[in-house]
């Protein structure tokens, strides 16, 4: 059954956890602790409170799984729109040389440690994929609150960052392709692996195609035609739903959503009037990037 979500409880308790949440966000904010440690420690304590007072539910937890899939995209539709791509560029080969390096390492890591444990080949694929993950939220959030996402060393960690959760979602992409193979004992030559990548390449290809052709072609008319018709604030929420939109196809398509989030806000960067559109998107950032932390602790 799909989730239901017209429990009043559910709203009691999203708006207990957004109050908190900002509140938090405050004082931490008058310390040297980043507030996201404090979002983290909520979802922690929500999930002991839980268990020890009553579940969330199913519905409970799916609500706040939603929510932080939206939180995440907020988050990184921001990091994309206020990106400067001229520096992420420059920083792309060295991106790819450090991100290869930390893929064999960690793939390796994890790869070994199942062979270690006495798993076969597909368990070994899958954890050597998982070790290949980074939280890309996590990483990104800390610079951005530093003031320093927008430096030569930032562009970088962005480069490293999107390259890294590109690969270890095709990655885990091809050991769910592979793994059947393996599991039932028969052979995967290079020939299926190729296959496979290859069209996990296209797809991405094409999306990410799709992304420059609207930023080079399509953004400037469009956020024309916006300014003229909406402007302010209903102008941003109409961004905001392409964003949505895009991050979705990329999710559709196999790969995640902080993926098509970043390149849905690249798309978007390149508006003289960025400032004034991030300025807008603040509150919906302040609002739903926390639940993206408060769903990792919960």
């Amino acid at each position: 059954m799909p989730p239901h979500f017209d429990d009043p409880r559910l709203i009691l308790l999203i708006g207990v956890v957004v109050g908190v949440a900002m509140l938090v966000k405050a004082l931490l904010e008058r310390t040297i602790v980043p507030p996201l440690v404090g979002w983290l420690s909520m979802g922690a304590a929500l999930g002991l409170l839980a268990e020890a007072y009553g579940p969330l539910g199913d519905n409970g937890e799916d609500l706040f799984e939603f929510l932080g899939e939206v939180g995440l995209v907020t988050l990184l539709f921001r990091v994309g729109l206020t990106a400067d791509i001229g520096k992420l560029t420059g920083q792309f080969r060295t991106a790819g040389i450090v991100c290869l390096g930390n893929v064999l390492v960690t793939g390796g890591a994890g790869w070994l440690a199942g062979v270690f444990l006495g798993y076969g080949p597909p368990a070994c694929l899958a954890l050597g994929a998982a070790f290949t993950a980074t939280s890309v939220g996590i990483s990104v959030v800390m610079w951005q609150q530093a003031g320093a996402l927008t430096s030569e060393n930032g562009s970088l960690l962005i480069d490293l960052a999107e390259l890294d959760d590109v690969l270890a979602v095709t990655g885990m992409a091809l050991v769910f392709a592979l793994a059947p193979m393996l599991a039932m004992g028969g052979d995967v030559s290079a020939e299926t692996v190729a296959i496979e990548a290859g069209m996990l390449g296209l797809k991405l290809g094409a999306f990410a195609a799709a992304c420059y052709v609207f930023a080079r072609f399509g953004e400037r008319p469009l956020t024309g035609v916006l300014r003229h018709l909406e402007g302010g604030l209903d102008m941003t929420l109409t961004v905001a739903a392409i964003g949505l939109v895009l991050a979705a196809t990329a999710g559709l398509l196999g790969f995640s959503l902080a993926v098509g989030a970043f390149l849905a806000g690249l798309a978007f960067s390149r508006d003289p009037q960025t400032m004034q559109l991030d300025r807008n998107f603040l509150p919906l950032f302040e609002l739903f990037s926390p639940f993206f932390f408060i769903n990792l602790g919960l």
